[in-house]
């Protein structure tokens, strides 16, 4: 089947970056040029024999990663880009979440208002501050 064929060559790259998860970036960059990039180069020449039906979800997946090739491959010119996107999603979410929040604002300025405050506690969040103190703190 196809989408397993081509499952199979992501799973080989998270593979391989579990491998070398431990690695400094430059270290990182010189193994997945030797390791990740062959797969990487095997998946886009793959991709090219591959014939679906046109219109079809797994065209447009395909149509996607064609289109994306330059981005999908930029893993390879930096040891300090993860693979997975799964921190910058996780990083992103309360802000979705928020968002949701702001629709049921009574005013603009008080959606803005929410807005800012959940900035700052993302922000503090991120730099692994005590959420509490630094509020406290900031509004002395």
């Amino acid at each position: 089947m196809i989408a397993t064929q081509g499952f199979e060559y992501c799973n080989q790259l998270f593979a391989i970056e579990e491998d070398l998860d431990k690695l400094n970036p430059k270290d990182r960059k010189l193994k997945r040029q030797e390791r990740s990039r062959p797969v990487l180069v095997a998946y886009f020449a793959w991709l090219e024999t591959v014939h679906v039906l046109q219109g079809s979800k797994l065209d447009e997946v395909i149509t996607y990663s064609v289109n994306q090739k330059a981005s999908l491959s930029e893993f390879l010119e930096d040891g300090r880009i993860e693979l997975l996107n799964n921190r910058a999603e996780n990083a992103v979410r309360p802000f979705g979440v928020g968002r949701k929040s702001w629709l049921f604002s009574e005013t603009k300025k008080g959606a803005q208002s929410s807005a800012i405050a959940y900035s700052i506690v993302e922000t503090a969040k991120a730099n692994n501050l005590n959420v509490y103190m630094y509020l406290y703190i900031s509004s002395i």
